[in-house]
């Protein structure tokens, strides 16, 4: 049986790439907030037969898919959609229009949305579940399902290098050859060496754009980093005090070697 409607995974879709504006030239309004649509998903071909620019041999997989719908505040979607108009606002006019408002959202390289889950909020429009971000303005943004799984990768990674680091620091200040069983067994759950490498590699290959201070970011906005912040600090205590024992402090030559 043909759709009639968009399907929600497409919605999202044109929600995502619309940047939270109307893609009318100039118009600024939002098209969501967090509880509701404000404006609406127009069709470039009609939707109906009689509607403004309907081609009737238009397969209908592709009348309800994205490169059909196009994200416009009510005033405008009204406007286009008006059959009178229909001379005014062609189908190539569109397609245009919609172009040049999508790239022009892709080419704003902001990266507010790599957060850690506890930032990610969602909501629901009918029957549509989408989860928001806020760019760097604050505006509402909705993420695409890429950068949602890209999110995934990125807590997968951060738990498997937390588990490691966690089981790696309590068993070297442990003596009890019980407890330290116990430890190792743990250890041995993550995985053998070769095995943990190949997991963290397949993680970092699905978000290659990531950057590792983005990465670090979001550890640390997810709350996870004691670690890393109590390593760090030990760090620097051994750098100001001269000690071998810090990577990032040259080793001093043995003897005297003053003239």
């Amino acid at each position: 049986m043909p759709i009639s409607k968009p399907r929600d995974k497409t919605k999202r879709i044109v929600l995502a790439r619309c940047g939270n504006q109307c893609a009318f030239p100039a118009c600024t309004k939002p098209i969501f907030d967090t509880t509701q649509l404000l404006g609406h998903l127009a069709h470039i071909k009609g939707n109906r037969a009689g509607s403004a620019r309907h081609d009737s041999s238009q397969d209908p997989e592709k009348r309800q898919g994205a490169d059909n719908l196009i994200a416009m505040c009510n005033e405008h979607g009204i406007l286009i959609d008006n059959k009178e108009n229909e001379s005014k606002y062609p189908v190539s006019f569109l397609k245009s229009m919609k172009k040049d408002h999508e790239e022009k959202v892709e080419n704003i390289a902001d990266r507010n949305w790599v957060k850690p889950p506890n930032f990610v909020t969602g909501g629901k429009f009918g029957s549509t579940t989408v989860r928001f971000w806020h760019d760097r303005f604050g505006n509402i943004r909705i993420y695409n399902d890429e950068q949602l799984a890209v999110l995934g990768e990125l807590l997968a990674l951060n738990l498997d290098f937390s588990a490691l680091g966690t089981t790696l620091q309590a068993f070297r200040s442990i003596e009890s050859d019980g407890v330290k069983s116990v430890l190792q067994q743990s250890y041995a759950e993550i995985g053998n060496e070769e095995e943990l490498y190949k997991r963290l590699v397949q993680h970092m290959a699905v978000a290659p754009d990531v950057t590792f201070g983005e990465f670090l970011h979001f550890i640390v906005e997810g709350g996870d980093a004691t670690t890393l912040f109590t390593l760090g600090n030990q760090r620097k205590i051994d750098i100001i005090e001269g000690k071998e024992s810090s990577y990032f402090f040259p080793k001093k030559p043995s003897g005297n070697n003053e003239k």
